[in-house]
């Protein structure tokens, strides 16, 4: 359903969601026990929208994903503390950090779920809200920036090896580095001011996984945390809102330097690049490239112009799962939340998503965010052609987010309509 405004009042504020006792953590299967420390600390930064027809807010959280389970509970939280969000009001972008506790009870085999954070998480999220509608120096003003930041690689490649089971060579898709493979690593930037041009938000983007913290056992926001600690000593404001979207990046990933090991499976032996293990070191470049790049996307901000007047619309599409699978008839269909607010585009998607969907006037546009990881995301979504060839992306993630049946052989032309493009020549048009 969509929506229109004629005047609008936005504004932001930040809630810490750390738990106060270190629980399981959620992104790794077979990994067991509580954190053991806190690396970072974990965040959930919200963007208000208050029109005359209703509330809406985007919430950017540190977690590997959110759910339908705190949409629900969000909404009912606010409702009784005298804030009312309609269905599809509420839009929930994750930061896809494979180190906080579980918000989705849907994919035990990733991390226990305990309801007691569901509910914490929900309630600071509510205060925040609260908080950013009682502010009265709103958003006035819109600048946008971006700069390269190439510290990301596409993290699908084809290894030969010995099929054991039939004596012969071949060649199968691995997780490992393939800088062959050109990806978008510009890194962009919203600054959204007041009227006196004091900062009150920072909305950035930078399509790649977040599993660069090195302590498989620290809670941790990994580098959107870090780069959100830069941002607010360069802007000068300790508790600046900072909303992080991981794009389209079901298939990036941070780089490393490579080393060649063997890649086994139970019938199969290969030899190949492969990714380094995460230390502090690797962490360390990253966060450092990542200031760097923010630093020259902020030195080239351009002005937008003001959001007082703009106009807001909104749309929610839905792709029933089993359009692209098999056997998922009982799972939440596929979402791609369009948001237009004034010159800004932000369009969600609940699910992680390969990095050839993005549409090109996404990434052209400095004013268009595309992002995976929104709402009560599914899992991944390859394409076509990673289909063909399997890999994790594929086949190796189902059983660990609990989704049954496997991909269609044609998928493209379904996804592309759900994020509002037609494929035209192999990629897509707006």
């Amino acid at each position: 359903m969509g929506s229109e405004t004629d005047s609008l009042r936005v504004n932001a504020a930040r809630a810490d969601i750390t738990p106060s006792t270190l629980l399981p953590l959620f992104g790794r299967a077979r990994r067991s026990g509580a954190a053991r420390t806190i690396a970072s600390r974990l965040e959930a930064n919200v963007l208000l929208f208050d029109a005359p027809d209703g509330l809406a807010a985007i919430i950017a959280i540190d977690s590997l994903y959110a759910s339908q389970q705190l949409e629900d509970e969000v909404r009912r939280q606010t409702a009784a503390r005298g804030l009312s969000f309609s269905q599809g009001a509420l839009l929930f972008v994750a930061s896809h950090t494979h180190n906080a506790p579980s918000l989705d009870p849907t994919k035990p085999r990733l991390g226990p779920f305990d309801v007691g954070y569901l509910d914490f998480a929900a309630a600071r999220i509510t205060e925040a809200l609260l908080v950013a509608r009682s502010q009265h120096n709103g958003v006035a003003r819109v600048a946008h920036g971006q700069a390269l930041c190439a510290a990301s690689t596409f993290r699908r490649r084809a290894v030969a090896g010995i099929d054991l089971a039939r004596l012969r060579v071949s060649k199968r898709v691995v997780m490992a580095p393939d800088a062959r493979v050109a990806i978008d690593q510009r890194l962009k930037l919203l600054l959204l001011s007041g009227a006196d041009q004091t900062p009150r938000a920072v909305l950035w983007s930078w399509p790649c996984h977040a599993v660069s913290e090195p302590d498989a056992m620290a809670l941790s926001a990994d580098f959107p945390g870090a780069l959100r600690g830069h941002i607010r000593n360069t802007l000068g404001v300790a508790d600046l809102p900072v909303l992080y979207f991981p794009g389209f990046s079901g298939d990036i990933r941070p780089a490393s330097r490579p080393f060649v090991p063997l890649h086994r499976s139970a019938t199969w032996i290969g030899v190949g690049p492969r990714f380094a293990p995460a230390n502090a070191a690797a962490a360390a470049t990253l966060h450092a490239a990542l200031a760097r790049a923010f630093d020259a996307a902020f030195a080239l901000r351009q002005d937008a112009g003001g959001l007082s007047q703009a106009m807001v619309r909104r749309q929610r599409r839905h792709l029933a799962l089993d359009t692209i699978r098999t056997d998922a008839g009982s799972l939440a269909p596929l979402t791609c939340d369009d948001w237009a607010i004034g010159p800004i585009r932000i369009m969600a998607v609940s699910a992680e998503v390969a990095a050839a969907y993005a549409p090109r006037s996404g990434r052209d546009d400095p004013l268009t965010f595309v992002t995976g990881c929104a709402g009560q995301a599914f899992g991944y979504v390859p394409t076509d052609s990673q289909i063909h060839e399997g890999g994790y992306e594929v086949n190796g993630f189902a059983t660990d987010f609990s989704v049954p049946g496997r991909f269609r052989d044609q998928i493209e032309r379904a996804v592309f309509a759900l994020i509002g493009q037609q494929v035209q020549d192999g990629g897509p048009e707006a």
